[in-house]
């Protein structure tokens, strides 16, 4: 009975909430994933390599509202990344560097982060003309649940593997503030 009273308050509660269709919802944060996957036309390797798709993609990003991008650049000439960065800031979206690994998390393996890093974000962000083809922020993709070790793991290994992810995340913070003289968002 207790159940039944609870599903009716939520039926009504649903109810009772109006949405207005002419209303649109505000999507003023929205971002989105840009991979490289080489093997896919909707790729970033592939679309950059054409001005007109690039164009494209940049129509399609306005046309959602889609304010942030984040992406992954593989095998692709850094003028053309610093071009379509321009071209980015131009529709008024801000470009994100996108590095994905979640062996990051253990100590062992930050200095790859870190080399990636210092090719993909600081010197490329070095090397470019003006403030316009930078990369604005860096976004990480370090997934703990993602490990064998959380999906077989005991609630304290999951908590040990969350805080492995925080000393990640401020180990890369620091180093960022010690060899960048950009101010980078993480």
């Amino acid at each position: 009975m207790k159940k039944l009273l609870i599903l009716i308050l939520i039926l009504l509660t649903l109810s009772s909430c109006s949405y207005n269709q002419a209303e649109a919802p505000n999507y003023s944060n929205r971002g989105i994933w840009f991979w490289a996957e080489p093997k896919s036309a909707l790729g970033s390797s592939q679309i950059l390599e054409n001005v007109l798709e690039q164009e494209r993609a940049i129509d399609f990003l306005k046309e959602n509202n889609f304010k942030r991008i984040y992406g992954e650049y593989q095998n692709t000439p850094d003028y053309v990344i610093a071009d379509w960065n321009q071209s980015l800031q131009k529709a008024n979206i801000e470009s994100q560097l996108l590095l994905a690994e979640n062996l990051w998390l253990f100590a062992r393996q930050r200095h790859l982060l870190f080399e990636r890093l210092e090719k993909e974000l600081i010197i490329f962000n070095n090397s470019v003309d003006n403030d316009n083809q930078k990369f604005k922020a860096i976004h990480l993709n370090i997934e703990a649940h993602a490990l064998t070790m959380w999906k077989e793991g005991s609630p304290e290994k999951r908590r040990e593997l969350l805080e492995l992810l925080i000393d990640t995340l401020a180990e890369t913070k620091n180093y960022l503030e010690n060899k960048s003289k950009d101010d980078i968002m993480i």
